[in-house]
């Protein structure tokens, strides 16, 4: 397992998606990776469709109240 934790090229999968590809080559495996429930970036992602609503997203970014308790690994967590 690797984690990559990073920004933009990250988030829009520009290094990660070669980086991921030469691995499956080389190891086996398959998918796309960490993908959140959901994501107001998922457009800038090509390599995932990924459609959602009717979710609250929060943010350890957010202004409002933010439960700490149940923070995910990417700095969110998703209310149905």
């Amino acid at each position: 397992r690797i984690a990559y934790f990073g920004d933009s090229f990250i988030e829009a999968d520009i290094l990660t998606a070669d980086l991921r590809e030469m691995l499956q080559q080389k190891y086996g495996g398959c998918g796309v990776g960490f993908v959140t429930i959901t994501s107001m970036t998922s457009g800038f992602r090509p390599t995932v469709r990924h459609s959602f609503s009717g979710w609250q997203s929060h943010s350890v970014m957010d202004s409002v109240f933010f439960d700490r308790s149940k923070l995910g690994v990417s700095g969110h967590y998703f209310i149905p």
